[in-house]
């Protein structure tokens, strides 16, 4: 089947890229220039491959099925005890509510530029919060998701095809269409459960709340240091207690001078790998290859200032020029 445009779309948001240009030979391109920050090149022959061995004649018949997917996973868990049980309770009679919190909830400002940070995430914190809710408030457990205990192994249940069980985008798409408001406020009242749990670390280590959002408590104090805070063993262990909910993450925020984003450094310590790796923030997909090329400490190619402009391709004049926070700066 020929990879059109549309398919190589779906495909970036299934897989998470920062690519929005599908055409020839610029499409190539860009995954073979991101390939090692994403590993877009093998996510693409998974892609392909699970297309050839579905054996779809063209790509209606791919969204088709696509569709049908998305469809009966919704309907799985909207007909769920569980699930209709959290639409219809009364949140307040359950002790389901969070106070009005005072810390902020955008981490991208130029005060915490150079800072070093812990996080503590929740994943996949639409389907754990359901997960979650069963497990405090429901009587009847191995309700929800057909009792499965990962996200992947639920889609499993639908699918074979690999690029689909692993995508962010669908279920993004499946649990945004089951009530995300109400998810929303149990996501924050879990949040707020972690983070009485964590107060007596929080203070015996001299933290502030930097941020905290539905789903992360970003954490800072004059104590963190990249790959050297202190309690992190005692972080981790918190985590490791709440294992299928939590993880717990150290990095430092780099921000690009010229506004066009900014790098989360993030320690890595597991053995056989790379100790920190790079996550770029707040990078639209025009900037992405230069931010790639200039890590990569490699010149710009002609074919990475190309890009969709009101659906005609278009290109750049000149390159933006990168230049992130000195590592004076980062040391003030």
């Amino acid at each position: 089947m020929d990879m059109t445009p549309r398919l190589k779309y779906r495909f970036c948001k299934d897989a998470n890229l920062p690519i929005n240009i599908y055409e020839e030979p610029f499409f190539t391109k860009r995954l073979e220039l991101f390939d090692p920050f994403f590993g877009t090149l093998e996510k693409w022959d998974v892609f392909q491959k699970d297309l050839e061995e579905a054996g779809f004649e063209n790509e209606e018949a791919y969204f088709e099925e696509y569709n049908r997917i998305k469809e009966a996973a919704i309907n799985s868990i909207k007909e769920s005890k569980t699930y209709q049980q959290f639409i219809s309770c009364d949140f307040n009679n359950l002790g389901i509510v969070t106070p009005q919190l005072p810390y902020p909830t955008n981490l991208y400002k130029s005060e915490n530029a150079g800072r070093c940070f812990v996080s503590i995430d929740m994943k996949k914190a639409n389907f754990t919060c359901l997960k979650e809710y069963e497990k405090r408030f429901c009587e009847e457990q191995g309700n929800i998701f057909n009792g499965a205990d990962t996200w992947e192994g639920f889609i499993s249940q639908f699918t074979d095809m690999k690029h689909i069980i692993h995508s962010k985008y669908i279920r993004q798409v499946i649990m945004g269409a089951l009530n995300p408001k109400r998810q929303a406020s149990f996501e924050k009242y879990l949040m707020y459960a972690y983070f009485e749990e964590l107060k007596d670390l929080i203070e015996h280590y001299e933290l502030e709340v930097v941020s905290f959002t539905n789903d992360e408590i970003v954490l800072a104090g004059r104590y963190v240091y990249l790959a050297a805070f202190s309690g992190k063993d005692d972080f981790i262990d918190f985590t490791l207690r709440h294992k299928n909910e939590l993880r717990y993450e150290e990095f430092r925020l780099d921000q690009e001078l010229n506004d066009i984003g900014w790098n989360k450094m993030i320690y890595h310590p597991i053995p056989n790998t790379k100790l920190y790796f790079d996550k770029y923030k707040c990078v639209d997909a025009i900037n992405y290859p230069f931010i790639l090329r200039h890590t990569l400490r490699e010149p710009a190619q002609w074919e990475d200032k190309v890009f969709y402009h009101e659906g005609r391709l278009a290109m750049l004049l000149e390159e933006p020029k990168i230049k992130w926070l000195s590592e004076n700066d980062r040391m003030r």
